[in-house]
C-alpha cells in the first residue's frame, strides 16, 4: 500500500511537471500561423509576435496555511510507516503503434514500468518515450523537421480475470498520464531578438487495453498487450504559441513487455 501512495504521488507530479514546462511568458499568436510559416513554400517574412504576458502578482502563503500542508505533509510521511517490506516488479515495455491519425501515422517507444501486481489487480508507474513519424498526408509534415520526440508519464491499472493462471494469464487495462512533445520547425522563426528553431507542446494521455502474461510467474513476467490511446493537446507552446492547430491524437499500440520483481 506504501508503494501505491509513492507511485501516484510520484505521477501527479510528474503530470505537473509535463503541464508547467509547456508555458511562456510570451504571446507570441496563433501556432497554425507559425506552422504555416515554416513552410519551404512559404513566400512572406517568418516572422511572429512578441507580446509579453504581464507578470502575475505573488501570492503569499499565509502561515496557518503553511503550518496545515506541513501537518498534511507530516500524516502522508506516517501513513503506512509501520508496514513491512514490500517488493517492486520492474519492467520494460516496447512496441509501435499499428493505427494513428491524424497528425501522426506511427510510434514507436518504449517504457519503463514500476509497481506491483498480485491477485485480481495490479498498479504500475510508467515512464517512456515515443518518436513520432508525421503522416505525409497531413499539413504537419510540411511544417516540422524530421521526427518529434515525444515523452511520458502515467499511471497503470491491471485487472486479471483469473488470478490463479501462471501462464496465459489475460487482463484489462486502463492509464491516464501526461506528455510532452518536442519537434523542430523546418525553417526557423524570427520573434522579436528571438530566433525559433524549436517547440514543445504538453498535454493528457487517456487509455484503455487488452493484454495476457505468457509467463506470470512469482518473480518473472512475460507477455503482450493492444493499448488504444489518445492524446490530448495542451493550449499554448513552450514558446508562446497558442495551440489552435493540434487537437488530439488517437492511437493503438502493441507492445511485448518483460520483467522481474525484486
Amino acid at each position: 500500500m506504501r508503494h501505491f501512495f509513492h507511485l501516484m504521488l510520484l505521477t501527479l507530479l510528474l503530470m505537473a511537471l509535463s503541464s508547467c514546462t509547456t508555458g511562456s511568458s510570451h504571446n507570441r499568436g496563433s501556432l497554425s500561423v507559425a506552422m504555416d510559416k515554416s513552410r519551404d513554400g512559404y513566400e512572406g517574412e517568418r516572422e511572429v509576435p512578441d507580446d509579453e504576458y504581464p507578470e502575475p502578482e505573488e501570492d503569499e502563503q499565509e502561515p496557518e496555511q503553511r503550518e496545515e500542508d506541513e501537518e498534511a505533509h507530516t500524516d502522508y510521511d506516517s501513513y503506512g510507516g509501520d508496514s513491512g517490506p514490500s517488493t517492486l516488479l520492474v519492467m520494460v515495455r516496447g512496441g509501435q503503434s499499428f493505427l494513428a491519425d491524424p497528425y501522426f501515422s506511427r510510434a514507436r517507444g518504449g517504457e519503463i514500468m514500476v509497481g506491483d501486481s498480485g491477485g485480481r489487480w495490479g498498479v504500475f508507474l510508467t515512464g517512456g518515450f515515443n518518436i513520432l513519424k508525421t503522416d505525409p498526408e497531413h499539413s504537419v509534415s510540411e511544417s516540422i523537421e524530421g521526427n518529434p520526440l515525444e515523452f511520458n508519464a502515467a499511471v497503470e491499472g491491471r485487472f486479471y480475470p483469473f488470478k490463479d493462471l501462471a501462464y496465459f494469464s489475460p487482463y484489462l487495462l486502463g492509464r491516464v498520464g501526461g506528455f510532452i512533445m518536442f519537434w523542430e520547425f523546418r525553417n526557423p522563426l524570427t520573434s522579436g531578438d528571438d530566433t525559433i528553431h524549436s517547440d514543445s507542446l504538453g498535454g493528457l494521455i487517456l487509455g484503455t487495453g487488452a493484454g495476457m502474461d505468457l509467463i506470470r510467474g512469482e518473480r518473472f513476467r512475460l507477455g503482450a498487450a493492444v493499448i488504444p490511446e489518445w492524446y490530448i493537446y495542451g493550449d499554448q507552446t513552450s514558446q508562446g504559441f497558442t495551440n489552435d492547430f493540434f487537437g488530439s491524437q488517437g492511437l493503438i499500440r502493441w507492445t511485448a513487455e518483460a520483467g522481474y520483481r525484486f
